[in-house]
């Protein structure tokens, strides 16, 4: 008989080493789930009316639970004084509600204030200091991390855009989170920026260029998600990639330089899909550039950009929002979209989404 539960016990530690159990409750998009993620963008940059970002949010829970919600962390604004405790008032309603419904957060981390900087960059100690106190605050909302999206750009990276030094960053950032924190917050790399090259400055590297770097600095080791930041697109959906023209299909070149780099394994999240800003068909392209994005296996998620504050279409820079009216016509899409991508989830609210599809 203990030889009998012996030989059991050895089976089924096989099994499991054969078959790892991933976490139940991960989120979509994650390494190790594979399921296609839509998240919404909310923009809380200075300058935006946060009552606005708050509307969005509640507006499309009201139907649908997304499956990420993403929020800008501009630390140079909430914390420009060392000496004072960073101040989330701005920010705390939207982490609140998402907490309170159980809504993973990507807090998107930029701009480092001038005292966090160093000449190389961002601050590890600082940087890692603001992280504990963010997950200290919110262990379970914010899922995810994207340290310092646009860092190939010089107003991304604070300084001259350097791969060697965001690797280093990133590395200790990683060792901190896993072992000091004992977190397992998921830390997304690069929000390699594509702009038009009548956009970048001059000391800008090119996302290709810059993602190049960041492998040979040793980012197939550390970085499992590597993301991109669209800053315009042009074209329709299916046009392919031509020089100096941001089109949709970007992302391919993207996943090439991984291929070339053995990281098959690597994921790809689109952190901000802007509409193209020359369609003229703005909720068809945002559509089927959706359904294009999810049919790509190495893409774990896209955050559809939801500006929340009026603007003037030739300074939209691709935004899809002008005003309310048209937030509704895309919060229609995105349930449109999330219905297809998870029916089971939305059987409870049928009446409420073909009244809302009518």
């Amino acid at each position: 008989m203990k030889r009998n539960l012996i030989c059991l016990a050895f089976l089924f530690a096989t099994l499991l080493a054969a078959f790892p159990v991933s976490t139940v409750n991960a989120a979509r998009g994650v390494p190790g789930n594979p399921e296609f993620g839509y998240g919404v963008a909310l923009n809380t940059t200075p300058g935006t009316d946060m009552n606005i970002s708050t509307v969005i949010l509640q507006s499309f829970t009201q139907e649908v639970k997304p499956d990420w919600v993403s929020i800008d962390f501009n630390w140079a604004d909430l914390q420009p004084d060392p000496n004072q405790p960073v101040d989330l008032s701005s920010i705390a309603p939207l982490l609140e509600y998402s907490s309170i419904h159980q809504y993973p957060v990507l807090v998107k981390l930029c701009n480092a204030p001038a005292w966090a900087q160093t000449a190389f960059g961002p601050s590890p100690q600082f940087t890692i200091q603001l992280i504990s106190e963010l997950l200290t605050r919110y262990p379970k909302t914010i899922q995810a991390i994207e340290i310092f999206p646009a860092a190939n750009t010089l107003q991304g990276w604070g300084a001259l855009p350097d791969p060697s030094a965001y690797t280093e960053l990133f590395r200790s950032i990683q060792l901190a989170v896993t072992e000091e924190m004992n977190s397992s917050t998921l830390l997304v790399a690069a929000g390699l920026l594509l702009n038009p090259p009548d956009a970048r400055h001059p000391m800008d590297i090119d996302a290709l260029d810059y993602l190049q770097g960041l492998y040979q600095a040793g980012a197939k080791e550390i970085m499992p998600v590597i993301s991109l930041h669209y800053g315009t697109i042009t074209g329709e959906v299916l046009d392919s990639v031509q020089s100096g023209k941001n089109t949709l299909r970007y992302y391919e070149e993207i996943r090439r330089i991984m291929l070339e780099n053995d990281h098959a394994v690597g994921m790809l999240w689109i952190t901000r899909l802007p509409v193209s800003s020359t369609t003229p068909s703005r909720m068809e392209w945002l559509e089927s550039a959706c359904n294009l994005l999810r049919a790509q296996l190495f893409i774990g998620t896209v955050f559809i950009d939801m500006p929340t504050s009026q603007a003037e279409p030739g300074n939209s820079n691709g935004a899809l929002v002008f005003n309310l009216d048209q937030v509704e016509q895309v919060l229609k899409i995105l349930k449109k979209l999330m219905f297809q991508n998870a029916p089971e989830e939305w059987l409870s609210k049928s009446k409420t989404f073909y009244l809302s599809l009518g």
